[in-house]
């Protein structure tokens, strides 16, 4: 009892001394102001000066204050005004070291950065010999520096009591911080635990430099509300809660990547450098191209020892092409994801990504995309890993494009059933009861394909398949674009039901085995087909019958079908290799022939008009076969036409029917068999011919017929002059069907045996001589043009029969053609112009000049009216209104004739002429004129015109003058009409008249040595006033008219033996005769009677008509001149 009574005592004793001795201390401090100043300049604070201190011993805890100055206010970094500590002196003398109750300050200044705090934390060690209960500050002002930013801390206010922190403080005047910290365990120097809860929220402006391991951050006029929470335990963070919220808006730059108004809450737990596991509770924010990001409900873990990575998402909601564009991410191939994902769960390695990762998740309208192709709104489950991959459909309305595989994008109304791959490096696929359904297609398929093995079993079922649609779900692999292209544009419609696919072979060779290694093979029962099998051809319609594919072969066997009314039996399409397409369509068309032409004018093979195909009547069958090569190589048709009794009325005129016989199609070329024929009934005459084909695919017809011209000239005037048949052979060449031209070709060549040419030379034609004749035309839209024709060494050609243009070169000779009407050319042996005017039936004249063009003929015989004129030739043109005759010669034994003239269209017609002739006896006998005249020279000079063009000659239209000279001849008699114009001079009936007696000087004629006179020639009268004859008997002066249409005399002769000399001057008198003014001439009248000179001089008045002329004696006396101007009166 007494130890522990002294042990009392002695505390008791301690703690009076202890208690005493410490409120001394607190009482002397405001004596020891160097203490104070050298600790903190021990304490590395500077610039601050202790100005006093004072002290209160009394109370529960004793105080000590410490004022405070700065010594350079400019260059202080740290300062405060004062210091107040109250000490726990009970505490104290209890734990035998000092205990500061509370530390007080107030408007502390500090000027510092977050690496001179760091630098500070790791230097300074806490003191374990004070103890330190409680810390405030009130109302100071600290600036902390990080990088190139400042962050002003004002109204800062800390309490640090038992391991906890308090923190309210301003910052930068926008800004309110809260924090507290609670819980601080310190080990060492180490801090091993702490609870903390802050909060800040105002307007953030920040630029970070090398944040983050040299990351840039920018904060931009940011409205936040920023909240985090949790524990530090022993390096571990235990639900650690943060929280970033938006007011209005906000801008966040992290290295270019824009995070805008963003919203988010997540938790973090475990250790930050072993493994961190992580909740989002939210997160949403806006990108730089205002897309909307949403992640929530997502939780997962990150282990930076081993890059283990493992999320889980309850629900998420992205588009990862859009986040790639809005954010600077690493590569993703190009491949891209979005959509809604469920249960999400993947585990993947950062530092071996590819080698080890899974994911899975319920997949709901999501797509995804790459440069291969895409697939759209695609619901299912997907269970991937490094070692295999499972997918199960459950999609609707599913769009799909796969660029390697597939042509076209398809919309598919649902995918059902489930594929799983495994062994990536040696694929094995299972495909279980895989079903895909749109309008086009209803499909099933389940199957295994295995790499390793080679092999491939596959069996699919198809509900439906649109035909038309067919090449877009066959494999690119499988089939060309160039035949895809040719079966999309050629199935028009179908449809097959309960078709079948089966595939079970080495999959090196799929799908087709060649060396019988596998079996490809599928039948399509196909219903109402429409094949529209090359453009612009009438299409195969509502055909049914079955496909069948066996490895590469293909063939489709139709049922009997229509094409318009034709019957299509046995037809079949056969591909020898579907990889490589030629197809071949065979089958037999059987019905009515126009069908066929129907067909072929839809495909542009023919261009027979539709009211020809109408009435075109009879069947044919035609065996055909088509290649068409979709692979590139050439097209080839080949088809039998066989034709049964055609028949076609051309119009009223002409029919052809019975036509009977083969045609050939081969190598794009119609043909007949050699040595057979297509027989047919023209006209009721049998007729036969064959046809080929050019190189330009023109047509040729040929064959051997007997025509009858007659019966088909085109003119009616010619059809009794050409009479009887012959055989021809003629020749046809046809444009082809796709040829621009529309003109045949016509020829045709015989030699006329049989046939009768009643026209005048030279084209005149005995039947049974046989002449050659060849024809050559073209014939475009029922008209014929481009004629030429060659026969009897005559050659013709003319424009068209519409268009009278061409030439004749009776030399035989080809010409250019004129551009209009017709030249007529060349030498022929006669032509007899009055037989050429008996072909005129209706008597209507024919003024051929308006129809030529040119004339420069030479003629052996030019023959009209028995006159004859050997040696013609005659050159013209036509000039404007008028054609020119610039040389019209006559040169024979008879006569030479020099002429030249025009004849004005609707006008005139003039000539002049110049005759001469040395015996114009010899001439009349040639010309088979009835006359007395006797040997005889003439030269006459003509200038005469009349009313119309050449071939409206007449005497009552002539008008004109002429002169005449005629020698040395002798008119025997004046009774016959060739001489009865010299009936003036009629020497018998003046002898009787008179009773005079000259028959020793006329009874063998009256010669004469000049006859000569000067003529004018109107209305078909002849006037003259100087018409002279002189004669060994006697010279005769005649005066007055002659009426040459009514054979009439008006004149006056004065006749004697001695007029010598003087009766040319008389002659010379001339004078007026009035009634001869109006007359025109049409012959020169030169008469000598017989030799008058022993005659009386005698004046005569002739009258009267050429048959019974009236001469009477005016005056017969020696002064018969005497007066003679009364002859002129």
């Amino acid at each position: 009892m007494k130890f522990i009574k002294y042990i009392v005592i002695i505390l008791i004793a301690y703690l009076v001394i202890s208690l005493t001795a410490a409120r001394i201390l607190v009482a002397n401090a405001e004596n020891n102001i160097n203490f104070f100043e050298n600790y903190i300049s021990n304490s590395n604070i500077t610039g601050i000066a202790v100005e006093k201190i004072t002290s209160d011993w009394k109370g529960l805890y004793p105080s000590i204050e410490i004022f405070l100055s700065r010594k350079n206010k400019d260059s202080s970094k740290i300062y405060f005004d004062n210091v107040k500590i109250n000490l726990n002196i009970y505490k104290s003398v209890v734990l035998l070291r000092p205990v500061i109750k509370e530390i007080y300050l107030k408007n502390i200044y500090y000027e510092t950065s977050v690496k001179e705090i760091l630098v500070i934390f790791n230097r300074k060690k806490l003191n374990n010999n004070i103890v330190i209960e409680n810390i405030k500050i009130k109302k100071s002002n600290f600036i902390i520096k990080y990088n190139k930013s400042s962050f002003d801390l004002n109204n800062v206010n800390i309490l640090i009591k038992n391991n906890n922190l308090i923190i309210d403080a301003n910052i930068d005047d926008n800004k309110k911080f809260a924090c507290s910290i609670k819980n601080i365990k310190v080990k060492g120097s180490k801090l091993i635990n702490f609870d903390y809860k802050i909060k800040i929220n105002g307007k953030f402006n920040y630029n970070f430099e090398n944040i983050f391991y040299k990351h840039k951050l920018i904060i931009n006029n940011s409205d936040l509300f920023i909240t985090t929470s949790g524990n530090f335990s022993n390096g571990y963070l235990v639900k650690n809660k943060f929280s970033i919220l938006t007011d209005k808006k906000s801008n966040i730059i992290l290295n270019n990547n824009v995070i805008n108004n963003i919203n988010s809450r997540l938790i973090l737990d475990g250790n930050v450098n072993q493994n961190v596991k992580f909740e989002i509770n939210e997160l949403n924010f806006l990108s730089k191209n205002n897309n909307y990001y949403s992640f929530n409900d997502t939780s997962g873990s990150i282990s930076s020892d081993n890059g283990n990575v493992s999320i889980f998402s309850k629900k998420l909601d992205i588009n990862l092409e859009n986040f790639h564009n809005d954010y600077d991410l690493p590569s993703t191939n190009n491949i891209y994801f979005s959509g809604l994902v469920k249960n999400l769960k993947m585990k993947f390695n950062l530092l071996n990504f590819y080698n080890e990762f899974y994911v899975s998740g319920d997949f709901i309208k999501s797509n995804i995309s790459s440069d291969t192709g895409y697939i759209r709104n695609f619901s299912g489950y997907i269970e991937a890993s490094n070692k295999s991959t499972f997918v199960k459909f459950y999609s609707k309305n599913v769009e799909i494009q796969y660029k390697s595989m597939l042509r076209d994008r398809k919309l598919y109304e649902s995918i059902y059933g489930e594929v799983e791959f495994s062994n990536y490096s040696n694929l094995l696929l299972n495909i279980y009861d895989l079903s895909i359904v749109n309008n086009e297609i209803d499909i099933n398929t389940s199957g295994i394909i295995d790499f390793s093995k080679d092999s491939i079993k596959v069996l699919s079922s198809i509900n439906f398949i649109d035909m038309t649609k067919v090449t877009d779900y066959i494999p690119l692999s499988l089939m060309s674009e160039k035949s895809s292209s040719w079966f999309k544009k050629s199935f028009l419609s179908g449809y097959s039901r309960k078709a079948f696919i089966m595939i079970d072979g080495n999959l090196s060779n799929y799908p087709f085995y060649d060396n019988n290694n596998g079996l490809s093979y599928a039948v399509f029962p196909i219903k109402k087909l429409t094949v529209d099998y090359k453009k612009n051809w009438v299409p195969f319609e509502n055909i049914d019958g079955f496909a069948y594919f066996n490895n590469r072969k293909a063939q489709f066997n139709s049922d009997e079908f229509n094409v318009l009314k034709t019957k299509a039996i046995n037809t079949m399409l056969e591909i020898d290799d579907v990889k490589n397409i030629e197809l071949i369509l065979t089958g037999i068309l059987k019905g009515p022939f126009n069908d066929l032409l129907k067909y072929s004018n839809t495909a542009s093979l023919t261009s027979v008009a539709n009211r020809k195909v109408i009435n075109i009547k009879g069947n044919s069958e035609t065996d055909f076969r088509i290649k068409i090569g979709i692979n590139g190589t050439k097209n080839d048709y080949r088809s039998t036409i066989r034709l049964n009794n055609i028949s076609f009325n051309m119009d009223e005129n002409n029919s052809i029917a019975k036509i009977n016989g083969k045609i050939l199609f081969k190598n794009n070329l119609f043909f007949t068999d050699k040595n057979e024929y297509i027989t047919a009934s023209y006209n009721n005459k049998d007729i036969k011919f064959s046809l080929s084909t050019l190189k330009d695919n023109s047509f040729i017809i040929k064959g051997v017929q007997e025509i009858d011209i007659s019966k088909n000239t085109p003119s009616n005037n010619y059809s009794d002059k050409i009479l009887g048949s012959s055989l021809w052979n003629y020749k046809l060449i046809i444009p082809g069907f796709n040829s621009k031209s529309k003109k045949i070709k016509l020829s045709a060549v015989s030699n006329l045996y049989g046939t009768s040419i009643i026209l005048p030379k030279p084209f005149y034609k005995n039947k049974d001589i046989k002449k050659n004749i060849s024809i050559n035309a073209f014939l475009e839209n029922n008209k014929l043009y481009d004629i030429n024709i060659i026969y009897n060494g005559i050659y013709a050609e003319l424009s068209s029969l519409d268009k009278i243009s061409g030439y004749i070169n009776f030399s035989g000779k080809k010409l250019k053609l004129p551009n209009n009407r017709f030249n007529i050319i060349g030498k022929l042996d006669v032509i007899n112009i009055d037989d050429w005017k008996a072909l005129n039936k209706n008597g209507t004249p024919i003024n051929y000049f308006d129809y030529i063009n040119k004339i420069d003929l030479n003629i052996g015989q030019l023959i009209s009216n028995n006159i004859i004129l050997d040696n013609f030739s005659a050159k013209g043109y036509r000039s404007n209104k008028s054609f020119l005759f610039n040389k019209i010669e006559v040169n024979s034994d008879k006569v030479r004739i020099r002429s030249n003239g025009k004849i004005e269209f609707g006008n005139i017609s003039s000539f002049k002429v110049n005759l001469s002739s040395e015996n114009l006896e010899i001439l009349l006998n040639y010309w088979k004129f009835t006359h007395s005249l006797r040997d005889s020279s003439i030269d006459s000079i003509f200038d005469i015109s009349w009313q119309g063009g050449l071939f409206d000659f007449s005497l009552d239209k002539i008008y004109g003058e002429f002169n005449t000279t005629m020698t040395n001849g002798r008119l025997k008699k004046v009774g016959n009409r060739a001489t009865r114009i010299f009936g003036l001079f009629n020497i018998d009936l003046l002898v009787k008249r008179l009773s005079l007696d000259f028959d020793d000087v006329t009874k063998n004629g009256f010669y004469y040595n000049t006859l000569s006179g000067d003529f004018r020639i109107e209305g078909g009268n002849i006037f003259t006033t100087n018409l002279l004859i002189k004669g060994p008997a006697a010279e005769m002066l005649a005066v007055g008219t002659t009426d040459i249409i009514n054979e009439t005399y008006d004149m006056q002769v004065v006749a004697s033996p001695e007029f010598g000399e003087a009766l040319p001057a008389i002659a010379l008198l001339g004078g007026p005769i009035t009634a001869a003014a109006t007359f025109a001439a049409e012959k020169l009248a030169k008469a000598f009677g017989k030799d008058i000179n022993d005659l009386i001089k005698i004046k005569y008045k002739v009258s009267g008509s050429w048959d019974k002329p009236i001469l009477k004696v005016i005056e017969k006396n020696g002064s018969a001149l005497e007066n003679v101007e009364d002859l002129f009166k």
